[in-house]
This record gives structure tokens, C-alpha cells and sequence, in this order.
């Protein structure tokens, strides 16, 4: 008897651990709806900038980049391929070694 007990419980856990898995995938999808609207807006910020100052902003190339390592761990992560959950379970996304390409 303590085995079926065991295999409800389990099964229960399983089950619990997919709704939340479900939670999480909706709240990032909707972190990731949100991001295409802080692209949006840092690409006119760099437009308007280059236009009027005449050069884009480097701490907003290095955060637009960061944002999209960002937006690809949140694709990864809502198509299961990877159980580490993004920011802001993790740590937020440094781009490393870019630098000149950034400066490019």
C-alpha cells in the first residue's frame, strides 16, 4: 500500500511541477512580448542620437545586446530547451568579448 501511496504522490508532484512549468512559460512569453517594445524604443533613442549627437549611445548598444542574449534565453528556455530559467531567476545576460564588434 505504501508504494501506491508513493506513486500518487509522485505523480502529484509531476503534475504540480508541469503547472508551474506552464506559469513560468506564460509569464516569460509575455516578458519576451514586452522586450519588443524596449527594442522599439532604444532603436529610435540610437536614431535620434546619431542624427542629433552624432553617434549612438555605447551603454545602449551594450544593453540592446544584452537584451537580445536576454530574449534568446527566454526562447530556450519556453521551448524546453533548457530547465535554468531567466532573468530574474538568473543572473541578467553580460555580453563578454563583443566589445568590438559593438564599436563596429
Amino acid at each position: 500500500m505504501d508504494n501506491q501511496d508513493d506513486t500518487e504522490r509522485n505523480s502529484y508532484q509531476d503534475s504540480d511541477g508541469k503547472l508551474l512549468k506552464i506559469l513560468y512559460i506564460c509569464i516569460f512569453y509575455l516578458i519576451y512580448s514586452v522586450s519588443h517594445i524596449a527594442l522599439l524604443c532604444i532603436a529610435i533613442l540610437q536614431t535620434l542620437l546619431n542624427v542629433f549627437a552624432g553617434e549612438p549611445s555605447t551603454t545602449l548598444k551594450t544593453f540592446g545586446a544584452s537584451l537580445g542574449e536576454y530574449v534568446k534565453q527566454i526562447s530556450v528556455y519556453v521551448s524546453y530547451g533548457n530547465t535554468a530559467k531567466p532573468f530574474p531567476f538568473s543572473d541578467w545576460p553580460e555580453i563578454t568579448g563583443a566589445s568590438e564588434d559593438l564599436q563596429k
